[in-house]
């Protein structure tokens, strides 16, 4: 909630923003001038008394108290995987640590969902911790997330969810994006020699 009154309690000196649950569109908001709806360090923090309102009959947010940095995963970024292949993947964002893990869910779920339909791959590790953490190239951070690779799984389209530190599903609140998991590509004359070939069943 933007702007916020100070809570009232004991100190007055808290202010309950609330959750932000998506870091603004990848395409969006990876440029030099982001937009009001994106994660970034962009950002000032102005204060008011609240007490005299303006001709405008709001307060006049006078006071710069200084910078205001909004750091996460960037959203609508989309993620593929292949059966049979090792999954790895890069997300980027702003102030990753190894702390940070993914989680794909069906998606008939939703990011922080208390008990979301978690999605599974024999083979790959569900939800999985940042590999590394790096400076992106053009700004910002990238995440790597070694997955594994799959030997089995129903192909679709999954939720690739983020959470910084999270302990259970429902801390997984932000939505990276979709996560594709598909067939591998179909091959003829196959050997037996071939561990990674692959021919599409006609049955």
């Amino acid at each position: 909630t933007n702007p916020r009154l100070v809570t009232n309690d004991l100190f007055d000196n808290k202010y309950d923003m609330g959750l932000v649950s998506r870091g603004g569109s990848y395409s969006t908001c990876r440029v030099a001038e982001p937009r009001e709806i994106c994660i970034g360090t962009h950002y000032r923090l102005c204060w008011a008394h609240g007490v005299d309102k303006n001709s405008l009959d709001d307060f006049p947010y006078q006071v710069d108290i200084g910078s205001f940095y909004l750091v996460g995963a960037f959203g609508t970024y989309s993620i593929e995987c292949t059966l049979g292949a090792v999954c790895a993947f890069n997300i980027f964002g702003l102030d990753f640590a190894t702390v940070n893990q993914v989680l794909i869910i069906d998606s008939r779920g939703q990011c922080g969902d208390a008990d979301p339909p978690v999605a599974s791959f024999e083979g790959l590790q569900n939800p999985k911790r940042a590999s590394s953490v790096a400076d992106a190239p053009g700004g910002g951070m990238q995440a790597t997330f070694r997955l594994g690779r799959s030997t089995s799984g129903n192909v679709g389209t999954f939720r690739l969810c983020w959470g910084y530190n999270p302990l259970r599903p429902a801390h997984f609140k932000v939505e990276v994006g979709p996560f594709n998991f598909i067939e591998p590509p179909e091959q003829q004359g196959c050997s037996v020699w071939d561990n990674h070939c692959y021919q599409k069943s006609s049955l």
